[in-house]
């Protein structure tokens, strides 16, 4: 890893490289499901993840870990979990964090698939979400004096460009006891770092300015390790579509 002091063009470019022993110039393509291992013994290991190692492309890769890295030191923060698309990302750090009986407070300009989650999807498992007008602060406030798990919003928003003060809307939310999440897709880690704009639990970007296959969730959490691991643990299973390394190509 790169020193974080870096430029952002070198971050870009060298940010999670981890030449193979071939000493390729570019990030070589690890198309494999599986890896081996010197005994019988340290197999067991690693499917017990007692050593740091890779076991099964689903829950990590090398091509893709290079691309994680980069993306964590983009945007400053601890660790990355990339998908196959913009909305995986996004559906697999709601669902890792909501359960029966929780409320959403989320701002009414989201992308359609987004909007489509949270007030279609998540009532059938007994999720409900309010939407408010999220340029209006008072809006919000109001909104989170009832208690709500999580908070969601879009800003620059897709596809009408509505600006949110994602400060403000964080301090509410943390004194009403609510995570956020943010979707970043149209100002990227480039322009916009939502993490530094406040004390924000998760973080979710869809990097479109990347690739539209491509979606990741970036997280600081050293004060929540247990929901950390949670978030992780659902990203390396089918719903969350974990990211291919051919989809890097």
């Amino acid at each position: 890893m790169i020193d974080k002091d870096y430029q952002i063009a070198t971050k870009l470019v060298r940010g999670g490289h981890n030449r193979s022993e071939n000493r390729e110039t570019s990030e070589a393509l690890y198309m494999t499901s599986g890896f081996v291992y010197d005994s019988a013994e340290q197999a067991a290991a690693a499917f017990r993840d007692e050593i740091d190692t890779f076991v099964y492309s689903r829950y990590g890769n090398p091509t893709v870990k290079m691309f994680e890295q980069r993306l964590a030191l983009l945007e400053g923060a601890e660790a990355c979990r990339a998908t196959g698309t913009g909305m995986a990302a996004v559906f697999g750090a709601l669902a890792c964090q909501l359960k029966s009986g929780d409320r959403v407070v989320a701002s009414r300009a989201l992308f359609g698939a987004c909007h489509a989650i949270l007030t279609k999807i998540l009532p059938k498992w007994g999720v409900k979400t309010e939407l408010i007008d999220g340029t209006d602060l008072a809006a919000w406030q109001a909104a989170l004096a009832t208690p709500a798990k999580l908070v969601f919003l879009e800003s620059p928003s897709n596809p009408v460009l509505e600006l949110v003060d994602i400060a403000a809307v964080c301090d509410l939310a943390h004194d009403a006891g609510a995570l956020v999440l943010v979707d970043n897709v149209f100002a990227s880690p480039l322009y916009q770092k939502p993490l530094e704009l406040g004390l924000i639990s998760l973080f979710i970007q869809p990097p479109n300015i990347l690739t539209v296959r491509v979606g990741c969730l970036v997280v600081r959490f050293l004060a929540r390790p247990a929901l950390s691991k949670m978030c992780f643990y659902l990203f390396t299973v089918k719903p969350a579509l974990p990211l291919a390394p051919l989809m890097l190509g």
